[in-house]
Order: C-alpha cells, then sequence, then structure tokens
C-alpha cells in the first residue's frame, strides 16, 4: 500500500521535529510515497523544520484547515492518503491497526483515537471513550466518536469525486462535517481504539484554549440549537465533572472538565455577539 503523508500547520515547531520522527518511524519507507506540508503562514520555524525532514512544502491559499486540508489533497499522487496533525504523535503500532481496515470496499476513511499527554485529560477521555467505545461504530455514527482527521488514512479516489474536504467557513467540525457525508452516501468511516495517538499538550491551559476554540465554532456549524446544547451542559458540567473525576480517580479532573465546557460556551457566546453586531 504505497501511501503520501498530509499535514496542514501553523505555527506548529514546538511538536513539530517530535511529530515528525514519529511518522518517519512509523510508516515504512517502502510504502512511503510523498510527504506534503501545507504552511497557514506561519510566524515560526515551521515551513524549515519541514523541509530539513524531506516535506514538500506548500502556502495555504487561503487560511484555515479546510483550505489546508484541499491544498494539501490537491498534491496527492497515491490511491491512499494520510493526515497527521501538527500536535500529534502517530501510536508506534498505527501502521499495523488502521490502513487494514480500508480493505472494506465500504470503508473510504479510518482513524485511531487519540489521548492527551497530560495524565488527568487522557483519563478524562478514557472515560469517555471506556463508555462508548464498546460499540465503536455505534457511537461513530451517532456521535462521531472518534472520528478525526489527524491520524487518519483515505482512499484518495473517494475524497476526489465527493468534493475534497468539506469546505467550511470554519476551521473546527471538518471531520464531523466529512464524517455526515461519509455515512449518508452509505460508505463507512472506521475507527479503531486500540491504535491510541497521542495529543501532545504542554499544560491543561492549552486543552482549554482548545475547547474555547471549538466553541468559537458552534454557531456556524449548529446555530442556536447547538448553543442551547452547550449552553446545558455547561451549567451541569460541575455535577458530571464530579462524577467522571470520582470515577478515573483523578482530582484534577473536577474542575478541567467544567473548566472545559464554560470556555466553550464562552467561545459561543462571543462569536454570537460578533456576529450580531455585525448585522
Amino acid at each position: 500500500m504505497k501511501v503520501d503523508v498530509v499535514m496542514w500547520a501553523k505555527n506548529g515547531a514546538k511538536y513539530l521535529p517530535n511529530v515528525l520522527s514519529r511518522i518517519d518511524e512509523v510508516i515504512p519507507k517502502e510504502e512511503l510515497h510523498r510527504k506534503i506540508l501545507v504552511d497557514d503562514h506561519s510566524k515560526d520555524r515551521t515551513a524549515s523544520i519541514a523541509r530539513d525532514f524531506g516535506w514538500e512544502v506548500y502556502e495555504n491559499p487561503e487560511g484555515g484547515i479546510p483550505a489546508g486540508a484541499n491544498e494539501a489533497l490537491r498534491h496527492v499522487d497515491c490511491d491512499y492518503f494520510i493526515s497527521v496533525e501538527q500536535d500529534v504523535l502517530l501510536a508506534k503500532d498505527w501502521w499495523e491497526k488502521v490502513p487494514p481496515l480500508l480493505q472494506d470496499d465500504r470503508t473510504v476513511v479510518a482513524s485511531g483515537i487519540r489521548l492527551p499527554s497530560i495524565d488527568s485529560l487522557r483519563k478524562l477521555y478514557e472515560y469517555v471513550f471506556d463508555r462508548y467505545m464498546k460499540n465503536p461504530q455505534k457511537y461513530v455514527r451517532s456521535a462521531f466518536l472518534g472520528v478525526t482527521i489527524d491520524n487518519t488514512i483515505y482512499k484518495t479516489r473517494y475524497m476526489r469525486e465527493s468534493g475534497g474536504f468539506p469546505n467550511l467557513r470554519v476551521s473546527g467540525g471538518v471531520d464531523g462535517a466529512l464524517a455526515k457525508r461519509i455515512f449518508e452516501s452509505g460508505l463507512e468511516w472506521r475507527v479503531n481504539p486500540e491504535a491510541v495517538s497521542v495529543h501532545l499538550r504542554s499544560s491543561t491551559w492549552e486543552e482549554i484554549r482548545h475547547w474555547y476554540f471549538y466553541g468559537t465554532c458552534v454557531p456556524y456549524l449548529a446555530g442556536r440549537k447547538g448553543l442551547g446544547r452547550i449552553t446545558l451542559i455547561a451549567l451541569f458540567s460541575p455535577i458530571r465533572g464530579a462524577e467522571i473525576a470520582m470515577k478515573k480517580r483523578s482530582f484534577p479532573i473536577f474542575y478541567i472538565y467544567p473548566e472545559m465546557r464554560w470556555a466553550m460556551l464562552l467561545g459561543a457566546l462571543r462569536t454570537c455577539f460578533q456576529r450580531s453586531g455585525k448585522h
């Protein structure tokens, strides 16, 4: 199985050397064709680090993940390609556990899961997967659980014939929109929960900032219905956080989980106010 590997990146120098080294370690050299990075006008050494590791570097024509992903797809030559994000350390057994899922004719995309590098955050996400991944395909379809474009392999022909990555107005939600399109067409996105990559995090604050970013995308992706849902979740998050903290025996989850949920709500509310101010 010959593959191209793609990445869209912005100011990723902090983690990039470790991430690129792991890609070279995990994906067999004889199967790796091209390494393609689309840089979103980084102000650090992202582009030069990528070139040092033998990657071709192209400029993101518009900015944001949708444009970067589609620019990367434009350069793919192989029948299969892999996307890895700039802060994800591939599982060492990823090649053995994820690409074989595409042997099924109806499966057009496959991925593993990723858990944060910080212990308390890892336990929080483990709780989610412990609960829902007993029936992976059920929850992949119903909640897009495990669906991600950061440690993922695709059938190139499907991606091109279906129009590429969803061209959303925001960078968040590309994976969910792609999964929805796949399932509605009667095809499959398979997730192997045993292929566990690492989402590199230097602090819990870094994760909370990501949840704030996710919140800024909610008004565009889910409108008032989505805002109502995340408001309800935020209100009950202290109770939920306490429950998870006790079950996983990790006290930091008691306050981390509510902080994540309230950060998401804050991001959504700020976007709503900004949008209303423009009209």
